[in-house]
């Protein structure tokens, strides 16, 4: 029970971190595996559940669309490029290899965070 009460809390922490300032991964991908999950499967899962919470965010920004649409398709090609990598490294990377990886991506974006705009 104890790992459902850690899951529900964790992911409404990080939903609140992504509303504000974006980064909730930070806490709920730490979180997952520490409930047993593989690297792989936390990744997958928080994505899917992070895109749900963008897509959503987006929606509520709609108004903003179309004064921002030269800016979004000039963004796009990039944005898609940069996808495709990533979703061709999770594919293919060995488990082995992509738990070694995780710890320097976590700290790579905690960096970022920490020394990015508005920090």
């Amino acid at each position: 029970m104890i790992h459902y009460a850690l899951a529900f809390f964790s992911s409404l922490f990080a939903g609140g971190i992504n509303a504000v300032a974006g980064g909730g991964t930070l806490i709920s991908f730490p979180t997952l595996i520490e409930l047993g999950l593989s690297s792989k499967l936390s990744n997958t899962t928080n994505t899917v559940a992070l895109w749900t919470g963008s897509l959503l965010g987006a929606i509520g920004y709609k108004s903003y669309f179309k004064d921002a649409l030269p800016n979004i398709k000039k963004a796009f090609h990039t944005v898609f490029d940069r996808w495709c990598i990533g979703w061709f490294l999770l594919l293919y990377t060995p488990q082995k290899t992509f738990n070694f990886i995780v710890p320097f991506l976590i700290l790579f974006a905690a960096i970022l965070f920490s020394f990015g705009p508005g920090s």
